[in-house]
């Protein structure tokens, strides 16, 4: 009998298991790992520490790109703009010991920065964050962004802690348009570092913008755009474009200085057709824009203009046109026609005097130094640099030792001078549009997302507006973390809602893998019913996102995805999620069952302990199996992994409560019906797989064999081997109710093909029999059974080499008191008191040198690499059956085939010859003169026979020779 030792309510947590219940924050989180129920708040939250704050785990939205240039001031204070008095000042000591913004002095307030022309998409949640740190108390900082009506959105005011570096951030919702984003301090002796904005209601680890991680650009388009030019006139500088196409997309980058109360306009066509208007920004300042040609071009120039009217002075520094939507360079560099012309003026008398080699060094001197930093962000995008790094070779062997020396003239051929150097640009330019390009394929495929808030515990409801029965069911072979449906009412479809996915207000997304079975399909997709798309469906996966922003949650009803379609179809969905935020990541499990076990309870009643989830940890406390009895999560027990690898399938050793599971890291693996797939090496020495017994060196069944030894010789198939057995007394049996006759161990050391008679007799009612063949195990290889009596039934049976024992049974029943007698008795086929097993090898087999089907000696297919390959037996397989040659005398030679005969050809008057053969009444013959000017006609076909009638050109009869060929079946 137990003794109860203790009872209690426990739980399975310490201070190294990151996973704390409470009212109150836990002590000295870890970043990124602590989790924290928040039981003061109803209901509880799981939260997790970023590092500055507690996020609810559940509540996160994406984040990723940075979307502002300059971001951690190491280019100064490039493109921001100061705000408020002019006392923004660029230092050295910033977060990670780089450049940083510092507001100095004693009542600046409201000083700082701001980046102009930041738009925000309309409906897209933004974050924008930075790093802070005072040195005076009660310093505060403001971050802030101003909308379409020039409202500003009040950032954090936050009072921060001496000295050290602390992140603040602002989450706001953007509405289309274009406009400022401000960093304003609210004292003074402020730092600033590390600034982000980023889609998504959370603050991210900082990372550099693509304007920062690479600052590449194909060639610039605009020739003679390097000289500064000041203008108080309208139109201030007509640029030319060296290479312009119409609806292109290409990148404006100009460095002007714009008058208080003036724009800076960029047009095509004269002034017709407008690219972009830039609004002033303060002082020298650098505008650059994303702009795409018109549909029709009138030249092959962009016009700069002082907008909205002349008389303000306007200075242009440089402007530069690249092609493509790219993150543009910003500094200026020349057309390669520019260089092109200098180099033309340098070389066009072959010959480079010392002033010129002074030019050409100078240039020379600028494309060494800026191949490295080619190269590095080539490798560093695996973009190829094969042809770059070739032309810079053939540039470098060629203009070194023309530079050798710069007090002497040298002689030259300007025509390879000009090549050397444009070959250099055209390739550089290549490489630099193959790197940007890459460059923001890279940055396009980040993907970013918060929780999964679907899992097995949320309730499928399924029901048509037709009122017929749908159906559907969860996590099928073919919809795993999903399900699939079937409408049963042709005309009005049907609806699946997924209840308790949506936790509060705010934009969420739903995506999955969706396809039917046959046809075209449509399906919509709604968010307590907030429309969020209609989508296609066919008998190919398909990934679905719909995104909708909910506004109207309540906990009771609108909390729900909706499914639905208005056609008759069966439809599969897979990897189903739904999280918080506007664009889905990959597919992952949820981890709502933490929390639901973390609420749970432990009890202990003497030896018994009852809990929700056990997980194990080694000795370097990390989880490496456990035990889970939730009802939702579907798994029993897992090994070799943390929970989460359990609930998306990558721990080494796996069990679900629903039978399926994997061994060995999944290379074991069965699903709830016991399909077992395996991968890797398989070392059986016996058993049977899909019906084939294991045996050395083979795979094999009856008629069936796989082997890695050679095939046997066509000559041992064709000379079978016969094994006797002698009538003995137990072949005859005679009893009551039942006879059982039977042989004696009938060994073979070959396969081998036994024939034997059975007969049974009986004088009872419901007479029956029955024949057994029996191996050594006990095994039934054969058996045959039947109702009434038989008569020198005859058996024919393939037998593999072994032993085996025949046996034959007469039963029937009788009416008490009578008796009835039966009796059974086998014998053999050709004669009865003799069992013949002839070694005939009838079956088909896959050996290491080549293969057969071999049933008699005469039908079989035989292929080996000794032997070649041959065929006997009927087949449909045309071909030739017999060729020769035939003589003016009826000579019958040169023949050939397996239906000729090699008798002459009948001469039966001037040039007539009947043919014999072999190949029947159906059969197809060629024949051909061997003579000049004789025509050879087949002139009937007869059986084993065909006439030939040979004519001259004039029509007349003639001795003569020809040959012949029949085709057919063999």
């Amino acid at each position: 009998m137990s003794k109860l030792v203790s009872t209690a309510q426990i739980t399975l947590t310490d201070q190294n298991d990151y996973i704390f219940t409470s009212s109150i924050p836990p002590a000295n989180p870890i970043t990124g790992l602590t989790l924290w129920i928040d039981t003061s708040i109803t209901p509880n939250h799981l939260k997790r520490w970023n590092g500055y704050d507690w996020e609810i785990v559940n509540d996160v939205k994406i984040g990723g790109t940075n979307l502002l240039p300059n971001s951690s001031f190491e280019d100064k204070i490039n493109l921001w703009t100061v705000h408020g008095p002019d006392v923004v000042q660029s230092v050295t000591g910033g977060y990670d010991g780089g450049l940083c913004i510092y507001i100095p002095g004693v009542g600046q307030v409201n000083a700082g920065l701001y980046l102009p022309h930041v738009t925000c998409e309309t409906g897209q949640v933004y974050t924008f964050s930075c790093m802070v740190k005072v040195v005076s108390v009660g310093i505060r900082v403001s971050l802030g962004w101003r909308d379409s009506y020039n409202s500003s959105i009040q950032g954090q005011l936050a009072s921060l802690p001496l000295n050290t570096w602390r992140k603040v951030n602002v989450t706001f919702m953007g509405d289309g348009s274009t406009a400022p984003i401000y960093l304003i301090s609210t004292g003074y002796n402020l730092y600033i570092d590390h600034v982000k904005l980023e889609k998504g209601n959370t603050a991210t680890d900082w990372s550099p913008s693509p304007h920062d991680t690479i600052k590449i650009a194909g060639r610039n388009l605009l020739t003679n755009s390097g000289m500064p030019i000041t203008s108080s006139a309208y139109l201030v500088k007509e640029y030319q474009v060296t290479s312009l196409s119409v609806n292109e997309k290409y990148t404006i980058v100009i460095k002007a200085i714009v008058a208080i109360g003036q724009m800076l306009g960029v047009y095509w066509n004269g002034g017709f057709n407008l690219a972009k208007i830039f609004n002033r920004q303060e002082g020298e300042s650098l505008y650059y824009a994303h702009i795409t040609s018109p549909n029709s071009l009138t030249s092959n120039s962009l016009w700069v203009y002082n907008l909205p009217n002349s008389g303000a002075q306007m200075t242009i520094k440089f402007a530069c046109l690249y092609e493509g939507h790219i993150s543009p360079p910003i500094d200026w560099s020349p057309a390669p026609e520019d260089m092109l012309l200098q180099l033309n003026d340098i070389s066009d008398d072959n010959k480079l005097t010392p002033d010129e080699k002074q030019r050409a060094l100078k240039e020379w001197e600028s494309i060494q130094s800026e191949v490295s930093p080619i190269r590095t962000q080539a490798d560093l995008f695996k973009v190829s640099r094969t042809i770059y790094d070739a032309v810079y070779s053939t540039l470098h062997s060629y203009i070194t030792p023309l530079l050798s020396n710069l007090t002497t003239t040298s002689d030259i051929v300007g025509s390879t001078f000009r090549s050397r150097f444009n070959e250099y640009y055209t390739a550089r330019t290549n490489l630099l549009l193959a790197i940007s390009k890459q460059q923001m394929d890279n940055v396009d495929n980040i993907i970013v997302g918060g929780e999964n808030l679907y899992n097995d515990s949320k309730e499928l409801y399924v029901w048509s507006p037709g009122g017929s029965t749908p159906t559907i069911a969860r996590n099928t072979t073919n919809t795993p973390n999903g399900f699939e449906f079937l409408s049963s009412d042709g005309g009005n479809g049907v609806d699946v809602r997924i209840s308790n996915v949506i936790h509060g207000n705010g934009y969420y997304v739903v995506s999955f893998w969706a396809k039917v079975i046959s046809g075209t399909h449509s399906i919509n997709v709604d968010l307590a019913d907030n429309f969020a798309g209609s989508f296609v469906l066919n008998t190919s996966w398909k990934r679905i996102e719909a995104i909708a922003n909910v506004q109207n949650y309540t906990q009771t009803i609108y909390h729900f995805v909706d499914i639905s379609t208005s056609s008759y179809m069966t439809c599969y969905v897979k990897d189903f999620q739904v999280q918080r935020g506007n664009k889905s990541t990959e597919y992952r499990k949820s981890t709502e069952f933490i929390t639901q076990a973390i609420q749970g309870s432990t009890d202990i009643n003497g030896g018994l302990v009852a809990t929700h989830l056990l997980m194990l940890k080694n000795n370097s406390n990390s989880v490496t199996s456990g035990v889970s009895g939730l009802s939702s999560d579907n798994i029993g027990f897992w090994s070799g992994g943390t929970y989460s690898e359990a609930l998306n399938g990558s721990a080494n050793t796996l069990i679900r409560k629903d039978g399926s599971g994997h061994f060995a890291g999944g290379n074991i693996n069965w699903d709830v019906s016991g399909n077992i797939a395996f991968r890797g090496f398989v070392d059986a020495i016996g058993g049977r797989i899909g019906g084939m017994t294991i045996q050395q060196n083979s795979l094999a069944t009856l008629n069936l064999s796989f082997s890695d030894t050679p095939v046997e010789s066509i000559a041992s198939l064709l000379s079978p081997s016969t094994a006797y057995f002698y009538y003995q007394s137990t072949w005859f049996n005679s009893d009551m109710n039942t006879a059982h006759a039977y042989t004696q161990q009938l060994y073979l050391t070959i396969d081998a093909q036994i024939s034997f008679k059975v007969t049974t007799t009986s004088d009872g009612d419901a007479k029956r029999w029955r024949v057994e063949i029996i191996n050594p195990d006990s095994q039934i290889v054969f058996a045959d059974t039947g109702i009434g009596v038989i008569t020198k039934k005859l058996y024919t049976i393939n037998l593999r080499a072994g032993s085996y024992v025949l046996h034959a049974y007469s039963t029937s029943s009788a009416i008490i008191p009578l008796i009835a007698l039966n009796s059974a008795l086998i014998e053999g086929a050709f004669q009865s008191d003799l069992l013949q097993a002839t070694g005939f090898v009838n079956q088909t087999k896959i050996g290491n040198n080549g293969l057969y089907s071999f049933w008699s000696n005469q039908l079989y297919l035989y292929f080996s690499s000794q032997t070649g390959f041959e065929l006997k037996g009927p087949t449909n397989m045309p071909g030739v059956l017999a060729s020769g040659s035939i003589d003016s005398s009826g000579a019958h030679t040169n023949y050939w085939g397996a239906k000729i005969n090699t008798s002459n050809a009948s001469y039966t008057a001037t040039g007539i010859y009947d043919v014999p053969h072999r190949a029947g009444s159906v059969y197809q013959v060629m024949i051909q003169p061997t003579i000049d000017n004789v025509r050879a006609v087949v002139t009937s076909k007869g059986y084993n026979t065909f006439r030939v009638q040979l004519r001259t050109n004039s029509g007349s009869a003639t001795l003569g020779s020809f040959d012949y060929v029949i085709f057919g079946d063999n």
